[in-house]
């Protein structure tokens, strides 16, 4: 279901991340990023750098940030 998956796993720097998701953010994208492991504050400091900036600049551009459930159309039902 993700369409950009910027890597940054791989631990790039912040300006790669910044530019692999806005290079491949299209309407309706699912964006991974990644937030570290096991939980606690973040490994992953390049990815908490580039988050700003990837944020602010597609807001520019005219993006929303919806949950998941509301990009997918998910309604849930009561019995």
């Amino acid at each position: 279901m993700a369409d950009v998956r910027p890597r940054d796993y791989e631990e790039p720097p912040a300006s790669d991340i910044v530019s692999r998701v806005l290079d491949g953010t299209r309407p309706g994208s699912i964006i991974v990023l990644h937030d570290g492991e096991g939980g606690g504050e973040s490994t992953r400091p390049h990815t908490r750098r580039a988050v700003p900036t990837i944020i602010k600049t597609l807001k520019r551009r005219g993006y929303e940030f919806v949950t998941l459930t509301t990009l997918l159309g998910y309604r849930p039902t009561f019995s």
